[in-house]
Formats: structure tokens, sequence, C-alpha cells
């Protein structure tokens, strides 16, 4: 019923808001994209390599996988309906959506004693809307791709290093790819703070998300830390593009995001950054409802992934607002 409820309003967006489909950036973009000290099941391997994953070392192996349907069901509704090819324009081929809708699993990772390991594979729905267009009926294919892979060691207890190798590809008109990649390092001084840095390195000529929310310039070093003050609390700040002041979007933009988790059972969460070179403000809050099958890991928020997850974002100057929804089913083996 919520889903239900979330697609309904969503359907009657105006003619300057987005719809998204993500099941890897939903928790981050209502933190106000502030990521890269936060610590998530799996998906903020995109982010800083050495963060997802349990810490200290297992003595058991343990397999998660993460399944969502909300992407692989919008594929299969768009090849029923589709004139030609999946996509009504032909900008997507018949191929590539059997592709998008076989790939339900989202994300796998390994852990063992001190190594983690993980695939993530991020399919973004992302279109906007025409005037006079449902965002839900005119929606018409999967425009990008992320395929992530992430290897993380556990130098400590309260110290993780990590690099991944990830595959970047989007479809919305001219096709685009390319291969990126990171390295990070995730402190644990305390168990009230973390602390992230990780350098990034991501394909030319790929603007969706990125640019506009993301805003991670190519070949830069991006830090954060995350404040644990209670318990289910965590409050994070960003600095972005640290080594590049001479960079599109300047130096050190910041990122700040807060989240409360009640019971274990819900998370609301509410962020913030600044569009340098536009001097507008982006504004952001949502809330995630956490597996109830599943008990909370840690009293730290965010080490269990959201079973819903939903994102308000506004953005100040310019074409600016987006709803993003995820629906994530976790589970070990």
């Amino acid at each position: 019923m919520l889903v239900c409820a979330i697609l309904v309003l969503a359907s009657r967006c105006t003619g300057d808001e987005w719809i998204v489909f993500s099941t890897a950036k939903v928790r981050a973009m209502a933190l106000g994209g502030a990521y890269f000290s936060a610590e998530d099941d799996l998906f903020s391997a995109q982010w800083n390599p050495a963060s997802f994953g349990s810490p200290g070392r297992l003595r058991h192996r343990r397999i998660r996988i993460v399944l969502s349907p909300a992407t692989t069901i919008l594929a299969l509704n768009a090849l029923r309906t589709r004139n030609s090819s999946w996509n009504r324009d032909d900008r997507l081929s018949e191929r590539e959506a059997i592709f998008s809708a076989l790939w339900g699993v989202k994300a796998v990772s390994i852990e063992w004693r001190n190594w983690n390991l993980a695939f993530v594979n991020t399919d973004e729905p992302l279109r906007q809307r025409a005037d006079g267009e449902s965002a839900i009926g005119g929606w018409n294919g999967v425009t990008g791709h992320t395929y992530t892979l992430a290897l993380a060691f556990k130098l400590a207890p309260e110290v993780t290093i990590g690099a991944s190798v990830t595959r970047e590809e989007r479809s919305d008109g001219i096709a685009e790819q390319g291969w990126g990649g990171s390295f990070g390092i995730l402190v644990r001084p305390s168990r009230y703070l973390n602390a992230g840095l990780t350098y990034v390195s991501r394909p030319e000529g790929l603007s969706e998300l990125d640019e506009d929310l993301e805003r991670i310039d190519r070949g830069t070093v991006n830090g954060g830390i995350s404040v644990y003050p209670w318990t289910g609390m965590v409050l994070l700040l960003d600095l972005r593009n640290l080594d590049n002041s001479g960079s599109k979007f300047g130096s050190a933009e910041p990122h700040v995001g807060i989240e409360q988790t009640i019971r274990g059972i819900m998370s609301l969460r509410a962020g913030w950054h600044r569009v340098i070179e536009s001097k507008g403000n982006v504004v952001t809050c949502g809330f995630g409802v956490k597996p109830f099958w599943r008990t909370a890991p840690s009293r730290r928020s965010g080490r269990q992934l959201d079973f819903v997850s939903y994102t308000f974002i506004w953005q100040q100057k310019g074409a600016g607002r987006w709803h993003m929804l995820a629906v994530n089913i976790p589970f070990d083996l």
C-alpha cells in the first residue's frame, strides 16, 4: 500500500519533476549526498569502497543478496506495451530490456575474515515528464546502468581500505559508456565517529544525476565524517572535490545530512547542499522502512538496508524536483 501511494503521488508531478527508481541512491540523496563516511549494507560501496560490510573479523563466511522487483516489473511492463522496441523512441533494444528484466539481483556480497567482496548492479529508469503526461505512464525505459565490483580489506577493526571498478552506461539520447573506479579508506576512531576519504575516477561524458545531485567531479578526492550521538541517530558532513579548486563544481562543496531511526523500523532523513556555480540550495528529505523480518545488527543507523525508501529533492535554481523510490529485499545465506 505504501509503494502504491508513493507511485500515485509521483504520477501527479508537474512538468519540471523527475521520478527515479534507484536501488542504490535513495538513502544517499535523502542525506544530501553526504555518503563518503556512511555505513551501509552494500550500496555505499559506490561512494566509498571501504564502507560496506560489517566491521571486525568474521569467523564464518556470510553471503548477502539484495533483490529489487521494481525495475524488473517496469521493464516487463515496457516490453508488454512497446510498439517496435522496448522504448517508443527506439533508444533501447529488446535485448537490453530483457537483460534489465533478468537483473532482479541488485547486489551480492561475500564477507569472510578480513575481506569483503561485493557486486552492485544499479539500473535507473530516469525520464523527465513531458507536459500533460503521467510520470508513471510516460516512463519508457532504463536510461542508466552502473555495475560496481568492490573489494574491502580490514586492516584492523577500526580501519578498512577498499577499491572498486565501475562500468557506467547511459542510453538516454546518445549512448554513452565508460570505466571508472575509486580507492577509499574508512576509519572508526570511536563508536560515535566515522571518517572516510575516497579518490574517485569517473568516465567522461556521462552527465545525469551525477552532476545535478551527486556533484562528484572526475579525478578528485572527497571526504566526510559521520557522528553517532545516540542510538539510531547519525549526522553526516561531506566536502566534495577537495583537490580540484579549479573544477566545474568548485572546491570543497559541503553536503550535510541527518537521519533518525525509530525503533529500528523507520528512518527519517533530511539533507542539504549548496550548488556553488548557481549559488542555489538543494534541500532533500525522505524516509525508509526497514525489513520487518530482520533485526537491526547494531545501534548504528544505516547498517540495515531499507525495504522501501522514498526521497524528495528540491533544487532552488534550475529544473529541479525529483522523486526517488527504491524497493529492496535483502537476505543472508
